[in-house]
């Protein structure tokens, strides 16, 4: 499993070699290879990240490793998937949330991507698609997300500035009916708006 992450976060491409649950000790070993990461990776980002949660860590990997498991083994039902998927995250609607669980869910539109080609009526697709409206820093580029609650994204300037330099790398239109998301999007852009001609002229209007 730590090799999982290892090669997710190098080249984002993974490869699940079984179905069953990983022990305890090679789950502890993945959730250390994110924390790892998440040293280094809070360096490169813009303005001073929130704080890590390590139960919110814990969740996501737990989360995107089980859905990845459920993409590929195409043999288990309906009732296994939502109760292996059915738990919520520990941690409440904080800023230091949705950092956390973002280091690994950043992936899920790549992950929700996959599920839609295999099957459009994949029961796993109900959940992907759950989190991608509850985690709007890691869905960045779904189309279709409705109702997305991002208070807690605004609130730090740092996942705000992220959020806008997502939405302007995939185009996503979707995501500028809120005038804080505009407004750091336009700083983003600065004095380059032909960088993304769309977006541009969607927040000028």
């Amino acid at each position: 499993m730590q090799s999982f992450f290892q090669d997710l976060f190098d080249n984002g491409r993974v490869t699940v070699r079984s179905h069953e649950p990983p022990s305890e000790e090679d789950f502890s070993a993945a959730v250390t290879e994110v924390l790892q990461f998440e040293r280094q990776y809070r360096l490169e980002l813009p303005a001073i990240p929130p704080s890590v949660s390590v139960d919110a860590v814990r969740w996501s990997t737990s989360m995107f490793y089980r859905a990845s498991q459920l993409l590929v083994f195409r043999d288990i039902d309906a009732t296994q998937i939502d109760q292996d998927l059915s738990t919520a995250c520990p941690i409440a609607d904080t800023p230091s949330a949705h950092y956390s669980v973002d280091l690994t869910f950043r992936f899920i539109p790549d992950l929700l991507k996959q599920a839609r080609h295999v099957s459009g009526d994949d029961p796993l697709l109900r959940w992907l698609t759950k989190w991608a409206n509850a985690w709007p820093l890691s869905s960045v580029g779904i189309p279709d997300m409705e109702s997305l609650n991002i208070d807690a994204i605004a609130e730090d300037q740092c996942l705000l500035k992220l959020y806008g330099d997502r939405i302007i790398e995939q185009n996503d239109l979707s995501r500028l009916s809120d005038d804080r998301v505009n407004n750091a999007v336009r700083a983003a852009l600065g004095a380059y708006p032909d960088l993304a001609p769309e977006i541009a002229a969607a927040i000028k209007a």
